[in-house]
């Protein structure tokens, strides 16, 4: 491989454009600091060649660019190619193999997929990516790579240098060309095998023959006799043939016999609608001839007012400025009448609620006073609750102290039941039997006391807590007694806002809106408005009549000249039903007379029965010649077959001789 020009752009150090020709010089040294791009020259060449570098991802693409491109063109072998691949940003790689022809230009070499592209760069190469750098260049630290490499890897490589892989093909060559002329061998063996042993029936086949001669000759006696029994059935075929030929003949004059009577009696019915169509029109003649007289009164009046509103077309364009004005007041005028209309539906559809508006009222007003109630009966509750609770509170908090004290009276009785000193324990008094018993009776009667009104306030309590239970559950069955009447106060108050708003409205459009809708209607109806824009088209309108032009009769004029129109049709079809009328009525007898000739043709030809009982007797001779053909085409067909068969075995078994050539010569030297 002899490198000439390298082009590349955005790979790896080479942002920019750069070609390098390597036509200039034979031998090169290339220098320079780390990162210059001395090795990105070499990898460039490898990513033309085999798409691969020292990286095969897109870190090969240069980071300000957003494709690497590398074009190669180097001598091999006495062509020149050329190698275009580019590697994209988040695409594609794209590849072009092209060899320059005698004239300078380039052929293409590309195959239809990158991969079959890159196949058939190697195979015209006979190099791969990693015999290329382990034998044309060493990559950079890598000098001994090729010394590191497995045996087989080495052996690979060292074949793929000095072409040994043809030689291996040269050896599967010749070894398929002896395998099959081994097999050549074998069949010429077996074929001359079959020869030998046909030969060895000759004397059979001989006496075989003789006897086929014999059939022959009585087979042929028998197609002779055959033959003259076809030609016999030939003769009878050819007279049923001419008896079918006269039947279909008559079949098919029946049948177009019945085609021109449908036909004609079509015609008849067409002829006689257009005929009754005529006769209406002709007996409407003078209606016509009237209308007609009176659309041609209207065309000349019409043309008249249009030479008229010709010479004045001028002064009429004068009306469409006021016109236009009075048109855009009366749009005005009628959308304010559509805005009071709909302001006066409003307004009644409202009133029509006031009825609804006022139940409503009156309901939620009483419901406020039974809220009002259950509010005031909800506050005398609230202070009975306070009362019981004050009760429970007093009794609750009584009961521990008359409990402690009875306790205290107990313990004194039975200190002063246990004393035997002299002094009481409890006063220190003298202790006697009779201070004893007194004080034992005061503290015991003081005891049954606080006892009864212990069991008193144990009572008191229990109904208190019965009855601020009750309380509390009435006062919470009234707690949203407060919300529902603000709720209803609101309600009353959107309703009566509402009221006094319809009574607000209906106040305003009696004031305003009622006259100025009877205002609007009133002038719409008498058109009096855009008072300054009619009195201007009625200057220009007694302008035009003076001058002889009246707009309204013109456009009158115009409208029943286009009604009258249809009249000059009529007058046309008149003309052309009087002028039909007579040709039309020689048809009609015309075609009576084919359709009579017609039915009496069709009765002189054969029956349905008749060609039925001719067709079954055709198809019963035409069964008889197919079979008699079939008899004797089969045995004729027999005795031939039979014939050649044993004359061409015979004779290939006398003329077949065998012969041996040499067809292949196969030398081997192991060494």
């Amino acid at each position: 491989m002899i490198p000439k020009h390298l082009s590349l752009s955005g790979f790896l150090s080479y942002r920019d454009p750069v070609e390098l020709d390597f036509t200039s010089f034979e031998l090169a040294c290339i220098s320079g600091p780390n990162g210059a791009g001395k090795s990105s020259i070499l990898d460039a060449i490898t990513f033309a060649l085999f798409g691969q570098a020292r990286k095969r991802d897109e870190s090969i693409i240069n980071s300000a660019s957003e494709v690497a491109e590398v074009s190669f063109v180097f001598e091999y072998e006495g062509n020149t190619y050329r190698i275009q691949r580019a590697n994209p940003r988040g695409k594609n790689t794209l590849l072009e193999f092209h060899i320059q022809n005698a004239s300078g230009g380039w052929k293409a070499l590309t195959e239809r997929t990158l991969r079959d592209t890159d196949a058939r760069i190697e195979e015209t190469l006979r190099l791969d990516y990693e015999t290329f750098v382990n034998a044309s260049f060493f990559l950079q630290g890598k000098a001994d790579q090729f010394t590191q490499q497995r045996p087989a890897d080495r052996k690979r490589i060292l074949s793929s240098i000095l072409g040994l892989e043809v030689w291996e093909q040269y050896r599967q060559t010749a070894a398929e060309r002896r395998k099959r002329a081994s097999n050549d061998v074998s069949g010429l063996d077996g074929r001359l095998h079959e020869i030998n042993a046909e030969l060895a029936e000759e004397a059979d086949r001989k006496v075989r023959l003789k006897m086929l001669n014999t059939d022959l000759e009585r087979l042929s006696a028998a197609r002779s006799a055959q033959e003259s029994a076809l030609g016999e059935m030939r003769l009878r075929a050819a007279a049923v043939d001419q008896q079918a030929t006269l039947v279909t003949t008559f079949a098919a004059q029946m049948e177009r016999s019945r085609s021109i009577l449908e036909e004609l009696h079509a015609r008849l019915t067409e002829r006689g609608t257009e005929q009754a169509s005529h006769a209406d029109l002709l007996g409407r003649a003078a209606e016509v001839q009237a209308a007609f007289s009176e659309y041609e009164h209207l065309r000349a009046e019409l043309a008249r007012w249009d030479e008229v509103a010709g010479r004045f077309n001028q002064q009429e364009k004068r009306r469409s400025e006021p016109l236009t004005k009075i048109e855009a007041e009366r749009a005005r005028l009628e959308n304010e009448l559509a805005n009071l209309q709909t302001e006066r539906e409003k307004l009644e559809e409202a009133r029509g609620a006031l009825p609804e508006l006022n139940a409503e009222l009156k309901l939620v007003q009483g419901e406020i006073k039974a809220l009002e109630l259950q509010i005031a009966n909800k506050s005398g509750l609230e202070k009975q609750l306070e009362g019981a609770l004050k009760d429970q509170a007093e009794a609750r908090a009584e009961n521990p102290l008359l409990k402690a004290e009875m306790e205290k009276l107990m313990g004194r009785i039975e200190q002063i039941q246990k004393a035997s000193g002299a002094a009481c324990p409890t006063c220190g008094q003298a202790l006697t039997e009779e201070h004893r018993q007194e004080m034992v009776t005061l503290w015991t009667k003081e005891g049954t006391e606080k006892g009864d009104k212990y069991r008193s306030n144990s009572a008191t309590l229990k109904a208190a807590d019965q009855h601020v239970q009750e309380l509390q559950e009435a006062i919470a069955a009234l707690a949203g007694a407060d919300e529902q009447m603000r709720g209803q106060a609101r309600r009353a108050d959107q309703i009566t806002a509402a009221q006094e708003e319809i009574e607000k409205n209906e106040k305003d459009w009696k004031a305003r809106g009622l006259a100025r809708l009877k205002e609007i209607e009133q002038a719409l109806a008498k058109e009096q408005f855009a008072t300054e824009a009619r009195a201007k088209l009625a200057g220009i309108d007694a302008e035009l009549k003076e001058i002889g032009y009246d707009a309204a009769q013109h456009d009158t004029v115009r409208a029943r000249e286009l009604a009258a129109r249809s009249a000059e049709a009529d007058l046309r079809a008149l003309q052309s039903a009087k002028a039909a009328s007579q040709p039309l009525e020689r048809e009609i007898k015309e075609l009576d007379r084919q359709i009579k000739e017609t039915r009496r043709a069709a009765k002189v030809t054969l029956t349905l029965e008749e060609k039925l009982a001719s067709q079954k007797l055709i198809k019963a001779l035409e069964a008889q010649r197919n079979q008699k053909r079939r008899s004797l085409f089969e045995a004729q067909d027999q005795v031939d077959k039979q014939r050649e068969e044993l004359i061409t075995q015979i004779e290939g078994k006398l003329k077949q001789q065998v012969s041996t050539n040499l067809l292949l010569s196969i030398r081997w030297a192991v060494r």
